[in-house]
């Protein structure tokens, strides 16, 4: 058994402990204080650095000049009475050019006009030489093909087709359904999980309904999808559906037939 040491009782004052605790506070105290004084003297520099730029400031432009306008500089020319000549002749170039363009959409429109009232007064013959002359005479489109199965589509946008109608850019007159490189095959010889639209294979939020085809549910063998004499004269005893298929000449009133004129 071992050698037990007798219990000496320590004062509060006299232990180590409180003596490390006491130290370590009145060095943050310490500290505390040397930066409040850091800032208080930080702030006062910068307020006689920011008095001292005024005061630059003021010097410079009571050293200015009176008659300094180098201020006006950046201002806009508003003076109407600098170069009137030149521009009331900018002007007559404007003004003349508006009558011009005024003129030209008035003169097209005249056109228009006398085209429609011509084509009114044509036959079915005429009219049909007409537009055979009229297709020679205006640019072509490019054929348009056939879409592939799950090909994207692209549309041609709406501005500047009135080029496409002069014929003045052949790029509006291209077929902007031509498939791309990498749709130039059949899509429907893939797995069924590769058959997606370019550019979304391999991402995610696809879901198993790629196209409409693919998902239509319509059960063409129902009996209502049949087309039957049966079926036919049912659909005609229904109200507003009566004569929906007949392409006789309707009757008159009171059952008379209208006579020809």
């Amino acid at each position: 058994r071992g050698i037990m040491m007798k219990p000496v009782f320590v004062s509060k004052t006299a232990r180590e402990t409180v003596l490390m605790k006491e130290l370590i506070e009145q060095e943050e105290a310490e500290a505390d204080k040397k930066k409040e004084l850091y800032k208080l003297e930080k702030k006062a520099d910068s307020k006689s650095l920011v008095i001292e730029k005024i005061q630059e400031e003021v010097d410079a432009d009571a050293a200015k000049p009176e008659d300094d306008d180098r201020s006006d500089i950046e201002l806009m020319d508003d003076d109407d009475e600098k170069n009137e000549a030149e521009e009331y002749e900018m002007w007559k170039i404007r003004e003349l050019k508006r009558i011009k363009r005024d003129k030209e959409e008035r003169v097209t429109r005249q056109k228009e006009i006398e085209f429609i009232l011509k084509r009114r007064g044509m036959t079915d013959e005429e009219r049909a030489a007409d537009d055979k002359r009229l297709d020679e005479i205006n640019p072509k489109r490019d054929e348009v093909k056939n879409f592939g199965f799950m090909q994207k589509y692209y549309h041609r946008g709406g501005f500047f087709q009135d080029k496409a109608v002069t014929g003045e850019e052949e790029l509006y007159l291209r077929d902007y359904h031509e498939p791309l490189e990498e749709e130039k095959y059949d899509k429907s010889l893939l797995p069924q999980a590769m058959q997606l639209r370019r550019g979304q294979f391999g991402k995610k939020g696809q879901v198993k309904h790629s196209h409409l085809t693919s998902a239509d549910t319509t059960d063409m063998t129902a009996a209502w999808a049949q087309s039957t004499k049966q079926i036919q004269r049912y659909q005609e005893k229904m109200a507003g559906a009566s004569g929906v298929n007949s392409f006789d000449r309707p009757k008159g009133v009171g059952g008379i037939t209208a006579k020809k004129t």
